[in-house]
């Protein structure tokens, strides 16, 4: 063997070869751990080893050194997806698999391309070839052709000077092969979600094994099993969770963990091999814990098999997070008190407004914390469905480095009908295949199951709990539309009543001025909820008054607020306080609130019941029909268009207006949604949107970048960013953004990331106090290059009204993710 005169490295004071081995080790590891036969470990093992071949030049090496080189010239993902494809082709003789690694590697540092963009270079190859920089950095390797080729050999990578020396015959070679394979790409008879999950599967083996082992960061082996066994659900069941307040309710629950535990029993092997289960189950009645518990039940007889899947419970909005968090906190960390975060290796909650707390007891930077929190390197993980699904259409590293710990994981997927209906295909097929290719359970639960995530997911259903009582009485009053003034005489006559109210429209703008002629109809009647900073602190609500209260909820109010508003009135009404809450959708779903009247503006048939889950939830009614809570759905029209028409369209207000006739108790409302789900999906197109057919076309053909563009959760609009300084924290939150951003300019390498992965939780921390509006005309940036207004705290009254949030929006926005 050659001996080496010089050294060369991938990272300051890391020797590439080094690097290569641990990042090829850790991949192969990956795929052992999963036993996911979809990559295997020889083709994991090259992509890690030879993932940073093109840092051999000359020109990578210098610029290390911190040399002035052009940066065409140190780029070295390209280089290194040649090799890599070359090498899994020699190994292999597989196009599909060669195709897979080049693409993996030359994105590792950035985002999966088209493979249409692809194609036309592959024929292309000799101009490719002709390209001066390739030139200049297969002539460096040459030069040093020998000790790379020992180095490479060294860690089981051998030829290397073949593909150096021979380099534009062996391209030819690899390019005339993937020429003819992405020609024949959609008629070849190879299962294209299996070709689609296997390039997301070895991208993120890649990206999580490549920045942890740069990041000299490990996984903590501590085990968890003791808290993970379902037994804990039943415990907490029994000594902790507070009785229902009325028998009818109780019986429910427990007629459905009682259901749910008996059919584990008896058919828990036929579940596991069904992959798809559902859960239909009324609001209020314990969906959350038996959802977890069938969870720890099936990853229980998992680990007996020598797994270790993850449970990763997913819901639509971010303000129930925190809500279903803190319950399994109670459940599965009894012993942390409540202003504690259970340890993020074990449960850890996962959305864009969420970072992680630094342990001083833990030798973990904050940069490895990010690492843990991108990668779901936990035991129990809580998300929203953006989180979840965006991460299988990843194109971008960040986002896709957490799929091979989806590997075998159990997700559970909670009021999964909020998602829009155009997406209900396409989420139906990626969660379908993802248990089918990557070996997870999937779980569906809601209220009112569709049947395109049941029936026709051919699911295995855990539990069917009919309605058969009713807490609530549907009122439809849509013979003709009516202004927001004209509504204030009815729901003035149940506050008389000594009623609570919610009333949800249908847009901010709408919601702002039927809660602004509500406070002026009433005047000082009511205790009227305010920003902190602009009121004194009496004003919140006094465990010693019985004072009415009058709230408002949106957007248009920054997070931090909402969250403790939330919490305020939930305190009012178990007090039996009189409370009024006017709000746009975001108290649709899982929010914990119990009113004795809803008003909802129209809208498609599931969103109405999902409001009514507001609505006596708790059952607190009589069986006496006169004393159930009563959801009245009326039609807004301030303009030409209604809201509801302008918000969800046309055709599904159309189709639900043809279920609302006439009075319907909360019992028979569910078979109505039922044959509701099977007319969408055979006339609004629930199960073959053209959204959906464009999405799967682009899976299909390895368009990474067109998936990601359109499937859009929410959709893309031209908002601006308002950080409102409303507190002390709001305050400390952008000196500390501010400072980071003033570091990072005369920040070295290791201390630019040091700074990047702190100003990412600064960031999180700045959004707790942001709200996107339409108009921010006058407003400074925070910082010249941060897309990110301010309000100042001394001018906060000028912009930010205390009791509706940021003044002047026009925002129609109606879903909340």
């Amino acid at each position: 063997m050659v001996s080496s005169c010089k050294n060369f490295y991938s990272h300051k004071n890391v020797l590439l070869k080094d690097h290569l081995a641990a990042v090829g080790e850790e991949c192969k590891r990956y795929v052992l751990k999963t036993r996911i036969n979809l990559v295997s470990k020889q083709v994991a093992e090259i992509v890690g080893k030879s993932h940073d071949f093109g840092k051999y030049t000359s020109y990578f090496q210098a610029h290390l050194k911190g040399d002035r080189v052009n940066p065409l010239l140190s780029r070295h993902s390209k280089l290194s997806a040649l090799f890599t494809g070359w090498k899994v082709y020699s190994e292999t003789e597989s196009c599909e698999l060669a195709l897979s690694a080049f693409m993996v590697v030359m994105s590792h540092h950035g985002r999966l391309p088209n493979l249409q963009y692809l194609a036309r270079e592959f024929g292309e190859v000799e101009l490719f070839l002709t390209y001066p920089v390739l030139k200049d950095q297969v002539r460096s390797l040459q030069k040093n052709v020998s000790q790379i080729s020992c180095e490479l050999q060294e860690i089981g990578l051998a030829k290397a000077d073949d593909f150096i020396n021979n380099f534009e015959d062996r391209v030819r070679e690899l390019y005339a092969n993937f020429k003819k394979y992405t020609q024949q790409i959609v008629t070849i008879k190879l299962d294209p979600w299996a070709r689609y999950y296997r390039i997301l599967l070895l991208f993120s083996m890649l990206i999580d094994a490549d920045k942890k082992e740069a990041g000299h960061f490990k996984v903590a082996a501590t085990r968890f099993e003791e808290k993970l066994l379902p037994e804990v659900v039943a415990q907490y069941r029994v000594k902790c969770l507070p009785p229902p307040t009325h028998e009818r309710l109780s019986r429910i629950r427990e007629k459905l963990f009682e259901t749910v535990k008996r059919r584990l029993d008896t058919s828990i092997e036929e579940a596991i091999n069904r992959r798809v289960l559902t859960l239909t189950a009324p609001t209020g009645s314990g969906k959350t814990l038996v959802g977890l518990y069938v969870a720890l039940r099936i990853r229980e007889k998992l680990v007996k098999q020598g797994l270790d899947p993850k449970i990763v419970y997913s819901l639509p909005y971010i303000n129930i997070i925190e809500q279903n968090y803190a319950v399994f906190k109670k459940v599965l960390c009894p012993e942390l008190l409540n202003d504690q975060q259970a340890p993020a290796p074990f449960l850890l909650k996962s959305h864009h407004l969420f970072f992680p707390e630094i342990d001083d007891e833990n030798d973990q930077s904050l940069q490895q914390l990010m690492l843990l929190v991108d990668a779901w390197d936990s035991c129990v993980i809580v998300t929203t469905f953006i989180q979840l699904l965006n991460s299988l259409v990843a194109q971008r590293n960040c986002v896709a480095k957490k799929v091979h710990n989806l590997a075998n994981a159990i997700i559970i997927l909670d009021e999964v009908q909020a998602l829009p209906l155009e997406y209900w295909r396409i989420v139906r097929d990626l969660l379908i295949q993802l248990a089918s290719k990557l070996g997870c359970i999937i779980i569906f639960m809601t209220a009112t199951m569709p049947t395109v995530f049941g029936k026709k997911a051919d699911a295995f259903e855990l539990a069917t709990v009919p309605i058969n009582f009713s807490r609530t009485q549907f009122y439809p009053q849509l013979e003709t539309s009516q202004s927001l003034e004209e509504l204030v005489s009815p729901v003035t006559t149940q506050i008389e009543n000594n009623k609570s109210v919610l009333i949800v429209l249908n847009t901010i703008r709408s919601s702002l001025k039927f809660y602004r002629k509500l406070a002026d109809r009433f005047g000082e009647y009511f205790v009227r909820l305010k920003t902190s900073i602009l009121t004194n602190t009496e004003d919140k609500l006094s465990p010693n008054s019985q004072k009415p209260v009058l709230a408002y909820l949106s957007t248009n109010i920054t997070p931090a607020e909402r969250i403790q508003r939330l919490e305020l009135i939930s305190k009012a009404l178990r007090e039996k306080r009189q409370v009024v809450l006017v709000s746009t959708q975001v108290v649709e779903a899982g929010v914990d609130l119990d009113f004795d009247v809803v008003f909802r503006d129209m809208a498609p048939l599931d969103s109405i019941n999902q409001v009514a889950g507001r609505c006596n939830r708790n059952d607190r009614a009589k069986k006496k029909k006169s004393t159930l809570g009563n959801v009245f759905v009326v039609r807004i029209k301030e303009t030409s268009v209604e809201d509801s028409c302008r918000i969800y369209g046309q055709v599904l207000i159309q189709l639900s207006e043809r279920f609302l006739t006439k009075p319907v108790e909360e019992k028979k409302f569910h078979d109505l949604i039922e044959e509701y789900y099977n007319k969408v999906d055979r006339q609004a197109g629930g199960g073959a949107s053209e959204t959906s057919d464009k999405l799967c076309d682009c899976i299909k053909q390895l368009n990474f970048k067109d998936l990601a563009q359109q499937f859009q959760l929410i959709e893309n609009q031209p908002k601006i960013p308002v950080f409102i300084e409303e507190n002390d924290d709001a305050t400390k939150a952008l000196e500390i953004f501010t400072s980071l951003l003033q570091r990072m300019r005369l920040a070295n390498r290791d201390e630019f990331f040091k700074c990047y992965a702190e100003l990412r939780a600064a960031r999180i921390a700045i959004e707790n106090h942001t709200v996107n509006v339409w108009n921010a005309k006058g407003l400074p940036n925070v910082e010249q290059k941060a897309n990110l207004r301010r309000v100042c705290k001394d001018e906060i009254e000028a912009y930010y009204d205390g009791e509706t949030g940021f003044k002047g929006t026009e925002d129609d926005e109606s879903t909340i993710w």
